[in-house]
């Protein structure tokens, strides 16, 4: 190296998301390059709070060689920055892609600190030499850690790729499993090889009760003896520890999903609540593979409305002896060693014809959006039937947005007798333009609630249009909701200065069409 090279550190956390530590990250990325042995060939320019606005005129003024982001990532639906109020923008992986295209011939690094950002890092490598992104959701302490590591070995002149090897190593000499979170990709637009590894994380999904659970233990015992690693709840979750919160941090870490799908675990709130977060990141970031086995459970069979969109183009095997273990094992042993997924289902396949003929209710087809007068309601308002939540939505929310003339549907009491709680639901959600979810520490230890809101997401998610429109009703910290609501904006109906002028604005919302992901 012999010209003095820019480092530019562009960083956004917007209202509404999570707070990350990105002082904290900037500091020691500094300090590092500071007290480092060629400390005099980088110097490093910071642009915070970013807006999509500012994005250019930062790389038109400093025309650096290493553009640095930290922030949130939204996977496929691009990285997070803000708009002119603070709230969240997102910026696709074509546009970011674009932009450095530009000035390619002075930029030949890219680090994309920031949860699900390989998609962007893969579209951006077409055009830059060298581009790190990360494969999944990767704390803080890792993320800090990451970026010391890579900049304390740029400061000693090391180049690129060790760089990003020192800063995997730093992950995992702070103790933290994210060392494999971390992509490097070259401008051919592939990974480096030095950070794969043969085993695989392997969540199985399945419901307490027999034959479930002494299959559900066959396949740990079996994936775990091929040297795989395989988590099953009641095995691997330790006495006294958080249940939902593990599941949680295993489902983002694995690499299949192995559903056992019997007909008490077709019923199961929690093995649903699995699949749709499944579901969700494997639409995201490309994982988990979902590997659905029917267990005693004809492929006829009626299943709910998320399952069926889940499940309708993927490939199911079927479980019906002890017999059937070790073939099914051998065959998930085989797809794994070979790094692949099985052959997607046609909709002309025998399965999605005989389930068809079952006269099931449609599922949403991508970019169907309906117009705002197919709509039964307004709003589908999503609570739990509990204290204090249920009198702030009888008494201060349906109030406020009935007089305003709206028409809502509340969960619970749009119910039809004899009618299955789940299709109450689907339908109500289904029938509504917007679903409000309204937010508090009950909200989020309720099942029903989270599998109103999750359909409401996955609908939308179908149709290409945002549906859910989240509220707080009391104060609660983002950290504590899943990352696919605490990445909306969310109105802050409690707040004690701008509560009015939330409302007015949740009013507006919902009288305004139906609004389009892009």
């Amino acid at each position: 190296m012999s010209d003095r090279r820019t480092i530019l550190i562009l960083s956004a956390n917007p209202k509404g998301t999570s707070p990350l530590r990105l002082g904290e990250e900037i500091r020691e990325i500094k300090e590092g390059l500071r007290r480092s042995k060629y400390r005099d060939l980088y110097q490093i320019e910071t642009a915070e709070a970013v807006r999509v606005g500012d994005i250019q005129r930062a790389m038109l003024d400093y025309e650096p060689n290493i553009v640095h982001f930290c922030g949130h990532g939204g996977g496929q639906e691009g990285l997070v920055f803000e708009d002119v109020t603070g709230q969240i923008k997102l910026v696709s992986a074509e546009a970011l892609a674009g932009l450095f295209s530009l000035f390619a011939d002075r930029l030949d690094c890219v680090l994309l600190n920031a949860c699900y950002s390989e998609v962007q890092a893969k579209e951006i490598s077409r055009h830059i030499n060298s581009v790190i992104g990360m494969s999944q959701a990767i704390g803080d302490q890792a993320a800090i850690a990451f970026a010391v590591g890579f900049y304390n070995a740029l400061g000693a002149d090391r180049d690129v790729d060790f760089a990003y090897k020192l800063g995997c190593n730093a992950i995992s000499m702070q103790g933290i499993p994210e060392h494999l979170t971390p992509k490097l990709l070259t401008k051919n637009n592939t990974t480096k090889p030095e950070n794969t590894m043969t085993n695989q994380r392997v969540f199985i999904s399945y419901r307490s009760q027999e034959p479930d659970v002494s299959l559900a233990q066959e396949f740990h015992d079996r994936l775990q003896a091929a040297g795989h690693t395989a988590f099953m709840a009641a095995k691997s979750i330790s006495w006294g520890e958080n249940w939902i919160e593990r599941i949680d941090q295993e489902l983002k870490k694995c690499d299949y999903f192995l559903l056992l799908l019997s007909e008490q675990s077709a019923s199961s709130d929690m093995v649903a609540g699995e699949v749709r977060t499944a579901r969700g990141l494997r639409d995201k970031v490309g994982k988990p593979i979902i590997l659905p086995i029917r267990v005693n459970l004809p492929i006829d069979d009626l299943l709910n409305y998320e399952l069926r969109s889940v499940l309708q183009t993927i490939q199911q095997k079927s479980w019906r002896s002890p017999d059937d273990t070790p073939v099914l094992v051998q065959d998930i042993l085989s797809l794994m060693a070979a790094g692949q997924t099985p052959e997607p289902v046609t909709l002309e396949s025998p399965v999605v014809a005989t389930i068809a003929a079952k006269d099931l209710p449609p599922v949403g087809k991508g970019n169907s959006i309906q117009s705002n007068q197919d709509f039964e309601f307004d709003a589908y308002i999503s609570y739990v039937d509990r204290d204090p939540d249920s009198t702030w939505v009888w008494d201060v929310l349906l109030p406020k947005l009935e007089e305003a003339g709206l028409h809502i549907a509340v969960s619970g009491d749009s119910a039809h007798p004899g009618v299955p709680r789940l299709i109450d639901i689907e339908q109500g959600i289904k029938q509504s333009k917007r679903t409000v979810i309204v937010l508090s520490e009950n909200y989020l230890l309720d099942n029903m609630t989270t599998f109103e809101n999750a359909l409401g997401q996955s609908m939308g998610i179908q149709e290409g249009s945002y549906r859910l429109l989240p509220v707080k009703m009391m104060s609660l910290d983002n950290m504590e909701l899943p990352v696919r609501l605490s990445m909306l904006t969310i109105l802050e109906l409690s707040h004690p200065r701008r509560a009015e002028r939330e409302f007015q604005r949740l009013v507006q919302s919902l009288e305004s069409p139906l609004p389009k992901m892009r």
